[in-house]
């Protein structure tokens, strides 16, 4: 789930799980909802960006670290 607190040009993508089965995909989605933030005047720019992974319950977080 991503999102844009559009007042504080912050952006918040939140992680609940790095447990998917089709991690290479899943890399992909986070990478292009980074993008999508990161996008200098783009619809979706943020001059912050919050990658929230409180309460991650997936597999090996160096899996996940290494996906992102």
């Amino acid at each position: 789930m991503a999102y844009r607190l559009t007042n504080e040009k912050v952006g918040v993508l939140y992680i609940a799980s790095f447990n998917s089965n089709e991690l290479d995909k899943f890399a992909e989605y986070i990478a292009q909802t980074i993008k999508k933030f990161t996008l200098k005047g783009g619809e979706h720019f943020v001059e912050r960006l919050i990658i929230d992974v409180r309460g991650n319950g997936g597999v090996k977080p160096r899996i996940g670290i290494t996906k992102i």
